[in-house]
């Protein structure tokens, strides 16, 4: 049996390939203040599962945590990327083997300067919370 979190992980990522955005699984390189020069990009961080069973299937409220890296100059384009990956992820209906409803009251979106390699960057956190089921 896939969980639901595996299928949500699975569904957003596609969804944000299939639109072209630059999505990775963890930062594509060890230096985060040198991706960011091509930035932004997104890593999709942790998956949480709160499960409620069913006598066939798993199914509960599962959360997702995407990171959106940019350089110092890039504030508006991490916000304008953390924005858009929010609208795509709201229309986000289902995955293979389950029926997705997204809370909105359990998101979070927030843009905040960060340090990281002694370098100045931007750092988006889009949580989002679905109903799988």
């Amino acid at each position: 049996m896939i969980t639901p979190d595996n299928e949500v992980f699975d569904a957003v990522f596609q969804l944000l390939q299939e639109d072209n955005l630059p999505v990775y699984d963890m930062s594509p390189d060890d230096s985060l203040s040198k991706m960011t020069e091509y930035g932004p990009y997104i890593v999709i961080g942790a998956t949480q599962l709160l499960t409620g069973n069913t006598k066939t299937q798993l199914q509960g409220a599962v959360a997702i945590t995407l990171h959106v890296w940019g350089n110092r100059k890039q504030r508006w384009e991490v916000s304008k990327m953390t924005s858009k990956v929010f609208t795509l992820l709201s229309s986000l209906k289902s995955s293979q083997h389950y029926n997705l409803q997204i809370r909105p009251q359990q998101t979070m979106n927030v843009v905040a300067p960060d340090k990281y390699d002694n370098a100045s960057v931007w750092h988006g956190v889009l949580d989002v919370t679905y109903a799988a089921y």
